[in-house]
């Protein structure tokens, strides 16, 4: 079993940075200069990993009644590949989710197991087709 843990984290990290390579196409071939592309991955990077999950815990706290949690979170979560990618491995991990604290709330989650992944799958396939169009668009 152990063994395909590790499997199945190298296919899901895969599967992220496919759609993070996506993403840097579509934003290379959006831009005329390659600095300006370049800035643009960093920027698309930061808001979603870092920025995106401080305003969903901002979301959290100011959510007094607890209806943000258990209504809106949830599928906010999913909708970003990376914390799609992240619920996933942790619910593969025995007693990850508890010992996070998310454990309550994964059992809360819209989709569970592989479905997951369809967001990252998602996004994958919708970067490229993007890039595919805009790259269309670029003259030599």
């Amino acid at each position: 079993e152990p063994l395909a843990d590790l499997l199945s984290l190298v296919v899901t990290s895969v599967l992220l940075g496919a759609v993070f390579v996506a993403v840097g196409y579509l934003a290379s071939c959006s831009v005329r200069q390659t600095g300006t592309a370049a800035a643009l991955a960093v920027g698309i990077w930061l808001i979603t990993v870092v920025l995106y999950d401080m305003a969903l815990l901002g979301g959290l706290l100011v959510s007094q009644d607890g209806i943000f949690a258990r209504t809106i979170f949830p599928w906010l979560l999913l909708l970003n590949p990376a914390d799609a990618f992240r619920v996933y491995n942790m619910a593969a991990v025995d007693g990850s989710l508890l010992q996070t604290g998310l454990g309550t709330g994964a059992s809360g989650l819209p989709l569970e197991g592989s479905g997951v992944l369809l967001s990252p799958i998602l996004w994958c396939f919708a970067a490229l087709r993007l890039a595919a169009l805009a790259f269309r668009r670029i003259t030599p």
